[in-house]
């Protein structure tokens, strides 16, 4: 029988006319973010107020970045009108990296940047590209050609294992301690909700590594687990330090540690992961995922996609008015005023529990 499918899931299977309405405004709002992000950098420029940095090096990354966002929107409309959809959709995962990391790097390296709003739509807009032209929301019943590895690296997929294995972890995690420590801890790694991205975007990036390796010896599936393992944890406690001071954990203590933000031990536990993810959880996480009807895949993946977003940078906002609080700095901006009255010190203090927060520690 033929699942009926609600309007926002059947945008991929509309009728020519219904195809061409929903890819026109997508690309047109992708170009509208791209002059408006020139807009604002023009209208800043004009005023005088200029941006600042410590060393050459960022802000030519800063430009570097602009300009490979600028350059990968261009060719995804462009690809997209001359129905190379394949080729747009290779596009929009690039975009997805550069993003992300253009929004880290406003964060840690740019204070009061008009851009961030700019990244942030830009990424909503890539995400509902994907979701609107992926071939394989239903990986039993690929639309195109199947899939090569052990699932489909779709946003999809990917956003779920995401969610999933961010909850899990943290519940793991909460678990694990209270039994360690003997009483209840906060774990929680974002202001609203039980949320650890961590683990999720750790089981992300290990899926993505070995995606294609599931088949390969044990010893190479170990490996390479263990080196993105480690080497996406030695980023994060980086990214966190130098952001904002932050020291969520340390391996100091440990022999062969980096900088304390891992270690070959925790490289050798990432590596263990990663061969019990592949071989046993990933099949069963990817069941799960399966339960969600084919026809609500696609409302509910952005509706959720947009909730965790907010999330993921009021987190990062907050975190940000924390940072400045400590510092001693005035409460200047509204942003900051909103963020001392909902999530003050008492608040971040006991939802980020394990976290120590040293000012003198951060690059900023």
């Amino acid at each position: 029988m033929r699942i009926r499918p609600c309007f926002c899931a059947r945008l991929a299977h509309m009728p020519f006319k219904g195809k061409q309405i929903g890819r026109h405004v997508l690309n047109a709002l992708m170009a509208l973010s791209v002059l408006s992000g020139v807009a604002q950098i023009a209208t800043r420029s004009a005023t005088g107020d200029t941006w600042e940095f410590d060393a050459l090096w960022q802000p030519i990354m800063y430009v570097s970045l602009i300009t490979a966002i600028a350059v990968c929107l261009v060719e995804l409309v462009a690809k997209d009108r001359q129905g190379n959809v394949h080729a747009a959709r290779m596009f929009a995962r690039a975009l997805v990296a550069l993003l992300i990391f253009a929004f880290g790097f406003d964060v840690l390296f740019i204070e009061d940047t008009p851009l961030s709003s700019t990244f942030v739509f830009q990424f909503v807009c890539v995400i509902a590209y994907q979701m609107r032209n992926d071939p394989n929301l239903d990986r039993h019943n690929p639309r195109e050609g199947g899939f090569r590895g052990a699932i489909p690296l779709s946003f999809y997929n990917l956003f779920w294992i995401f969610v999933i294995c961010s909850v899990a972890g943290l519940v793991g995690e909460t678990i694990v301690s209270f039994f360690r420590d003997g009483h209840w801890e906060s774990r929680a790694g974002l202001v609203i909700g039980p949320f650890s991205p961590i683990y999720g975007m750790g089981a992300v990036l290990i899926t993505v590594a070995l995606n294609r390796l599931e088949e390969r010896k044990a010893i190479v599936l170990f490996v390479v687990a263990g080196v993105v393992g480690a080497a996406f944890e030695y980023f994060a406690g980086w990214f966190w330090e130098s952001a904002f001071g932050i020291v969520a954990w340390s391996y100091e203590s440990q022999p062969f540690n980096i900088h304390g933000h891992t270690s070959l031990l925790m490289a050798c536990v990432w590596g263990a992961i990663g061969l019990v993810w592949m071989k046993a959880l990933l099949p069963q996480v990817m069941k799960l995922v399966d339960l969600i009807p084919l026809r609500a895949r696609v409302p509910l993946t952005l509706a959720f996609t947009v909730v965790l977003l907010v999330d993921a940078i009021l987190t990062v906002i907050c975190m940000n008015c924390w940072y400045l609080r400590k510092l001693g700095e005035p409460i200047e901006t509204p942003w900051q005023e909103f963020c001392a009255q909902h999530f003050g010190d008492e608040f971040m203090q006991s939802r980020f529990e394990t976290m120590s927060m040293w000012t003198s520690l951060a690059d900023r």
